[in-house]
């Protein structure tokens, strides 16, 4: 990852947290490795949020008067499992075509295709996606980029969720409900299945 990549992966991470915890906020230098372990390990900005929603969500539960607030060493099992679930939906998809490029062509079809008939449901995506195709076809799109993008999809499929998918989820996850990781398994499960219902393709790389 170039220096001015890993530079924001820190600071979208960090404003993530933030908004969430909200100030005062200093990373630690044991915070700080914590995110270059994850930038090491390849974790994209869509796992990190996930993980770090489901942390917010784990331990607001535990909260006591007085408790110290959330920090990011404690978000990082759940970041590790967001990572985890990536992983899983990497497998079956072949490799032998090869690399980056063919994964930006991956990309591109798939925009492209959204973009030729975006659901009337989705006006909303259009933007976005015209974005993703900009910077794929100029040739500078990075990774860090389309994780950007990424990220501001699935807000907008939040934002615009109707209620009908938000009650499906919940059928979904049964009577026992989503357990301790509450909201955040909830929307998981809710934006998983608008995807699948109206096609709506992922835009970075670790998906493809």
């Amino acid at each position: 990852m170039a220096t001015d990549d890993k530079s924001r992966y820190y600071q979208d991470i960090a404003a993530f947290f933030l908004r969430l915890r909200g100030a005062p906020f200093i990373l630690s230098g044991r915070e700080i490795h914590l995110l270059a372990g994850w930038e090491k390990q390849g974790i994209p900005l869509s796992a990190v949020r996930q993980g770090i929603e489901v942390a917010f969500e784990r331990l607001s539960k535990k909260a006591e008067p007085g408790r110290r607030p959330v920090t990011l060493l404690a978000c990082d099992p759940d970041v590790q499992r967001a990572f985890g679930q990536v992983q899983e939906r990497r497998v079956g998809v072949s490799r032998s075509s090869g690399g980056r490029e063919a994964k930006r062509a991956a990309i591109a079809l798939a925009v492209k295709n959204f973009l030729a008939d975006v659901p009337a449901e989705w006006p909303v995506l259009r933007r976005a996606y015209e974005q993703a195709l900009r910077l794929i076809e100029s040739g500078a799109d990075s990774e860090e980029g389309l994780e950007r993008l990424e990220a501001n999809i699935e807000e907008a499929l939040a934002a615009h969720c109707p209620p009908e998918e938000w009650d499906r989820a919940r059928r979904q996850l049964g009577p026992a409900g989503p357990g301790g990781e509450g909201k955040a398994l909830l929307r998981r499960t809710a934006l998983k299945n608008i995807r699948e219902k109206y096609r709506i393709p992922y835009v970075s790389y670790p998906y493809y």
